[in-house]
């Protein structure tokens, strides 16, 4: 299996799959695997059908399903989250859906016709299968407009020519010069030759797009977000090759007929490089539509970061965005109706060829679950800044994870609120891989840092923490409790801790880091920051411009040496930073050689 870059048309990388005859590809929703159809190698004996499921993050087959009989094609549905089977047998022909992780078929249906080419929707909620009717029956040839969950044919449109293959993509109608819902292009025979026809499912019209000429189209798709669609292993002289038509239909360059583009290893010169980047990759309502994550001013915002146009829709029509497209950097407000289905559901935005998962509650959800990691409990002798962490997920949606404290005697009987902790896109992987299907997964981290000499008593004493966790519809968990034992008084070691950029922020370009820090008496730090290391990634990058006063340390901390000189900042460019997910942090030694770590978290790096 060849992986090829659908902006600059060449090969990235190969790998060996132990089998032949593959010609059949099908990927999941959230591209953890690539479904393939195929024929298997026994040493003896004869190839048998097969689908494997070939493993995006170790490049490895992970699981393998043989087939009685037939040869088939394969669709995967985001409705569903499953891959379909559309099997050719000697008399009729078979559906099969089968589970996404072992391969198990989980439900079938029969046809009397033959079949050929099977897709799906962009939002996976229909099937389309092409079926041929027996010389001598009644039936007629047809495209089958199909239901992913019962697998019932929901409506047929007669099909006048051998349809090839079928994808779901993003189609522009030239006469009205807007996105329409879905469109499927289509490779079909005809008597003249192969052409590429779309087939728009909101009026259920057909028409032509592009003559492919004599050439033999094997197999096409159109990369998300594209200009253009490609007829993928079209072989001239035996060399495959890559053919473009327009998704308007019309004549590229000026040309009579869309020309190929060029051999598999070649880099035509018209290519665009475009990188489209969002913020987030899922978004959730409540059923009643009113509530959101992310919050925005009037629903959830998706901001995408580009220097190229690019456009959005929406897979549902209970999907509302503020925009259909821009140049540059842009701001997309997504908005759903009410969910009157009767069930949590989910629906797919595309932004600038980008997925969005939008997940909305319905009568009946879960509440939030989740674990504090971090302190343990009785942990004794903590002093400054302590981390409490941990995570949390939920069905729809954590709005908000919460930490309150048990009052002091002299306090009013209720607990206390500490604070509000914060979400990190990707600090816990582990999570994320043990609830893949839920959604947020990928931000179950949370973390909040606790400046314990804040605490009543300055920091001396015995306190216990509650922390909740508070979904969307406003179903509210105990996450846990911990009891820990604070002793700033004896402390030894310097404390602070940095204040921008927040823990979990998104940060690009060049930033100020801001942070302050003490040292127990008799001790001191010195003003010009000489020994105050900033460190990302564990990696020293400077230090800091310190010796700035700040009224709110003087007020809180005024018996110290440097309490006048406590505050400093460090100006980092992010742009030397890869994008994704760093740790940055402040080690601060006082001239008693005493070390101590401050503000440690987690920030995410965005550039273009």
């Amino acid at each position: 299996m060849t992986v090829i870059d659908a902006r600059h048309h060449t090969a990235i990388a190969s790998y060996a799959l132990g089998a032949n005859d593959f010609g059949e590809l099908a990927v999941r929703g959230n591209d953890s695997r690539v479904y393939i159809m195929g024929r298997s190698s026994p040493p003896t004996g004869t190839p048998v059908p097969q689908i494997q499921a070939f493993d995006t993050s170790t490049h490895a087959v992970a699981v393998r399903s043989d087939l009685a009989q037939g040869t088939g094609r394969l669709a995967y549905s985001r409705t569903t989250d499953t891959v379909f089977a559309l099997l050719d047998l000697v008399n009729g022909s078979t559906l099969t859906a089968f589970d996404p992780e072992t391969l198990s078929p989980v439900r079938s249906t029969a046809f009397t016709r033959d079949s050929g080419a099977l897709g799906s929707s962009l939002d996976g909620d229909t099937l389309y299968a092409n079926l041929f009717a027996p010389a001598a029956s009644a039936e007629t040839d047809a495209v089958a407009l199909i239901d992913p969950v019962s697998l019932g044919v929901r409506s047929e449109v007669p099909a006048e020519h051998d349809l090839i293959d079928v994808k779901a993509v993003e189609g522009r109608n030239p006469s009205e010069a807007a996105f329409v819902k879905t469109v499927s292009f289509a490779n079909v025979v005809l008597p003249s030759g192969p052409a590429i026809h779309a087939f728009n499912v909101t009026t259920r019209a057909v028409r032509q797009v592009a003559p492919m000429g004599g050439t033999s189209v094997q197999a096409l798709t159109v990369p998300a977000g594209g200009r253009f669609g490609y007829a993928l292993a079209t072989l001239r002289q035996g060399q495959p090759f890559f053919s473009g038509f327009d998704l308007d239909g019309r004549p590229r360059s000026g040309a009579a007929q869309p020309p190929s583009i060029g051999p598999l290893d070649s880099t035509p010169a018209d290519a665009v490089s475009c990188t489209y980047r969002l913020d987030t990759a899922s978004v959730s309502f409540s059923a009643s539509g009113t509530a959101s994550v992310p919050r925005g001013p009037s629903g959830a915002a998706v901001h995408v970061t580009t220097d190229c146009t690019w456009h959005a829709r929406a897979g549902s029509s209970s999907v509302h965005l503020s925009t259909t497209g821009g140049l540059g950097n842009g701001l997309v407000t997504i908005t759903v109706d009410p969910n009157t289905t009767g069930q949590t559901r989910q629906m797919t935005v595309v932004i600038g060829g980008q997925f969005v998962t939008v997940t909305q509650g319905g009568p009946s959800t879960q509440g939030p679950f989740g674990f504090i990691d971090t302190p343990q409990d009785g942990a004794a002798g903590l002093s400054g800044a302590i981390a409490i962490s941990g995570w949390a997920i939920d069905d729809v949606a954590v709005d908000r994870v919460e930490i309150f404290r048990d009052p002091a005697p002299t306090e009013l009987q209720v607990q206390i609120p500490v604070g509000t902790a914060t979400f990190v896109e990707g600090a816990r992987p582990d999570v994320q891989s043990a609830f893949p299907s839920l959604p947020f997964a990928s931000r179950a981290g949370w973390g909040y840092l606790l400046l314990t000499n804040m605490l009543p008593g300055g920091g001396d004493g015995t306190y216990r923490f509650h922390v909740y966790a508070q979904d969307i519809e406003g179903q509210r968990t105990l996450l846990g409790s911990r009891t820990i034992g604070a002793s700033n008084a004896t402390a030894s070691r310097p404390f602070g801790t940095i204040d921008t950029p927040a823990s979990g922020e998104v940060v690009s370009g060049t930033i100020v880091n801001w942070g302050w820090a003490l040292t127990p008496q008799p001790g001191v730090i010195p003003a010009d920051g000489s020994t105050i290391t900033v460190l990302v990634d564990d990696v020293p990058v400077g230090r800091p411009t310190n010796g700035l006063e700040r009224s709110d340390i003087v007020t809180l901390f005024p018996n110290y040496q440097n309490t006048t000189s406590a505050v400093g900042f460090f100006v980092l460019d992010t742009t030397t930073l890869a994008n994704g997910l760093h740790t940055l942090a402040w080690v601060v030694r006082d001239n008693m050689n005493r070390v101590q770590g401050v503000g440690s978290r987690f920030i995410t790096v965005q550039n273009r």
